[in-house]
Formats: C-alpha cells, structure tokens, sequence
C-alpha cells in the first residue's frame, strides 16, 4: 500500500521499481512470486520493475546478483520515458 501510494507521486511517475530480494540463500526465504504477490507488482502494468533475487553477503560478488539489478537499473533509466512506457506494457501484459 505504502510503495504503491509513493509510487504515485508526481516525482516518481516514470521511475523505475527496482526490487532486489535479499537473502535469498536462506533456507526461510520468501519467493520471488510470493513478493511478487505480496508488493503487488503486477498492478503497476505502466511501470518498469523487475525483481531479483540477491545474495549481498555472499563470499564471491559476482554470485550477489545485486551488479545484474544495477545494470537494469541502468539500461532502464537510458531509455526515452516513450519507449519505458512502451517496454512496461509489453512485459507486464
């Protein structure tokens, strides 16, 4: 409810949703389908976000995940707001 109503503000209309899931080498650690469900990201149909599964403590950096969830980050962000907005409906259909 509360990422939802931040994420309407004017400032953020066309920003992107970058979730990064932590700790998911925890054996009691929720899916990403579940956070899915539960962050509601479905809904937000107009919007770019992806969602990742990371290991921010793990012994060897390039097993994080968290360089992949920057670099959508990026790549996402260089895009024209037309084409975000286009790439949103088409993945989030």
């Amino acid at each position: 409810e509360d990422l939802h109503r931040l994420l309407t503000e004017y400032e953020l209309w066309d920003a992107p949703l970058l979730v990064m899931a932590n700790k998911q080498d925890h054996p009691r650690a929720i899916s990403l389908k579940r956070i899915t469900e539960l962050l509601q990201l479905f809904s937000l149909s107009n919007r770019n976000w992806y969602i990742i599964d990371t290991q921010a403590m793990h012994a060897d950096t390039s097993e994080t995940n968290l360089h992949a969830g920057l670099d959508w980050l990026v790549e996402t962000l260089a895009l024209p707001a037309q084409v975000r907005q286009e790439r949103a409906k088409l993945e989030h259909a």
